[in-house]
C-alpha cells in the first residue's frame, strides 16, 4: 500500500481499492490553483504502481467540481519575468504544469 503524500488542497481517503480524492477549495470553487495541481500529481505518482487502488474517484467540494485553473496564479506567472536570459518563460512553465 502507498504512502499518501500529506495535501492541503485535496481530502483523501482509502475506502477498500477506491481512493476518494475530494479537491478541498471549495471558497475559490475548487479552481485549480498551482498547490493543487502539485499535490494531485504527487497522488497519482504515489498509487500509480500500487495495486491496492483500483479506482480512483474525484469530488470537488462545496457543491463545485472544479472552477478551471486559478486565476490568481495564472496572473501571477503572466507578470513574470524569466528569471536570467535562457530560461524558460513562466507562462510556459505555468502551462506545463497543467500538462499543456
Amino acid at each position: 500500500m502507498a504512502q499518501l503524500p500529506e495535501c492541503e488542497n485535496l481530502e483523501l481517503r482509502r475506502e477498500g481499492m477506491t481512493l476518494h480524492v475530494d479537491f478541498a477549495r471549495p471558497q475559490a470553487r475548487n479552481a485549480m490553483s498551482f498547490a493543487m495541481v502539485d499535490e494531485l500529481m504527487a497522488v497519482l505518482d504515489a498509487v500509480r504502481e500500487d495495486r491496492e487502488v483500483r479506482a480512483l474517484v474525484l469530488r470537488g467540494q462545496g457543491g463545485n467540481f472544479c472552477a478551471g485553473g486559478d486565476i490568481k496564479d495564472m496572473a501571477a506567472a503572466r507578470a513574470a519575468k524569466a528569471a536570467a536570459p535562457g530560461e524558460p518563460d513562466p507562462m510556459a512553465v505555468a502551462n506545463r504544469r497543467f500538462g499543456v
